[in-house]
């Protein structure tokens, strides 16, 4: 259960999938309402922030009351995208039985090499992923799978592991 808000990296996008019959709810808060949340620096870039949106505290955070954002309730099943400077918490809110979820970051293939001069293919392989090329049907998710076991077991060979 967690129930303070934190910011990401612009560039990292945020995909939040709800697996078992539970109900989980969410805030979101666009950056500029930042100094609103009552934040705290723990890193470079890397802010928390003190309000419990769900359950918020207006003598310790103020400023909460003129934040602007949007709440839900996710259920078994339901995805949400997050965009990665976006300010977000998400909490159980079925107590009664236990929370699975899976966050999914990843950068995206605008940045994952920005600044070095190279062009999204080049930037693929350097990952350890292949590239489409023009003309060339997107790969499907069993492709990405696919390449995703030979990076791990090329990662496992190099830690001698297998």
């Amino acid at each position: 259960r967690s129930s303070r808000a934190t910011r990401h990296f612009a560039g990292i996008e945020i995909l939040v999938i709800v697996v078992v019959p539970i109900i989980h709810r969410f805030s979101l808060f666009n950056m500029v309402e930042h100094d609103n949340l009552n934040p705290f620096a723990v890193g470079n870039s890397i802010w928390l922030y003190l309000v419990n949106a769900f359950a918020p505290d207006l003598v310790a955070a103020p400023g909460y009351r003129y934040a602007r954002g949007f709440s839900g309730v996710l259920a078994a099943g339901e995805m949400l995208w997050v965009p990665g400077d976006a300010i977000h918490s998400f909490e159980n809110f079925d107590f009664k039985q236990p929370t699975v979820a899976i966050k999914f970051w990843y950068n995206s293939h605008s940045v994952a090499c920005q600044g070095e001069g190279i062009g999204e293919a080049d930037c693929a392989a350097r990952h350890g992923m292949t590239f489409p090329a023009v003309g060339q049907e997107a790969p499907t998710l069993r492709h990405y799978l696919a390449d995703g076991a030979k990076v791990r077991e090329s990662v496992r060979r190099a830690n001698g592991l297998g």
